[in-house]
């Protein structure tokens, strides 16, 4: 089964949760590990999802704080 950087890349743009996308980088490392994908794949996907994963992280982080204040301040 051959990789294909493209739709995997478009996989990865649709997906909205950190969690989805912590799984998706885990399997990405596994087929590296084991030669399923070449160190370019690897890379193009890691700069793909690396900031994605960080600002989706983020704003649910904002979003549970905000939740949090609500809470605390029985609104």
């Amino acid at each position: 089964m051959s990789f294909d950087l493209i739709a995997e890349q478009t996989k990865v743009r649709e997906m909205t949760l950190p969690v989805d996308l912590y799984t998706k980088w885990s399997a990405l490392c596994g087929q590296y590990d084991h030669g399923e994908i070449t160190k370019y794949e690897w890379e193009e996907m890691k700069s793909l999802i690396y900031p994605l994963l960080a600002e989706k992280t983020q704003l649910e982080r904002q979003i549970n704080n905000t939740f949090k204040e609500a809470a605390n301040n029985g609104t």
